[in-house]
């Protein structure tokens, strides 16, 4: 077990953008009025992406405490209640892992990403 400080950051920018982008689209269309919207996504992409490297590593050593972990944080420090918290982290940790292989192409486009084993 390792500290999962980059994950919690990615998972953080994810859950904004999904929040941002649902709130954004509840009058069927996004326009320039819904820009506040997205302000903590975009503040939250600099810590979000800046030790993206380290993420793989931190997935494969996830364990259920941190998962729980992760959805504590979700639930107390981005102020999200839902039912069902512990499906919408695990979704965001399986987006988390195409975010990196998406970034790790555009940063080195010659060179294949690692793998990285999917949260199941």
């Amino acid at each position: 077990m390792q500290d999962v400080k980059e994950t919690r950051e990615l998972v953080r920018f994810v859950v904004f953008l999904v929040v941002a982008v649902e709130k954004a689209t509840a009058d069927g269309k996004i326009d320039v009025w819904d820009s506040p919207r997205f302000m903590a996504t975009l503040n939250s992409a600099m810590s979000a992406f800046g030790d993206i490297q380290k993420v793989p590593s931190e997935l494969l050593d996830l364990d259920q405490f941190e998962v729980g972990d992760l959805v504590l944080y979700v639930k107390t420090e981005l102020n999200l209640s839902h039912s069902r918290l512990e499906p919408v982290v695990k979704s965001a940790l399986d987006m988390i892992v195409k975010f990196y292989q998406l970034v790790d192409y555009l940063r080195e486009p010659a060179v294949s990403p690692p793998p990285v084993a999917p949260t199941a």
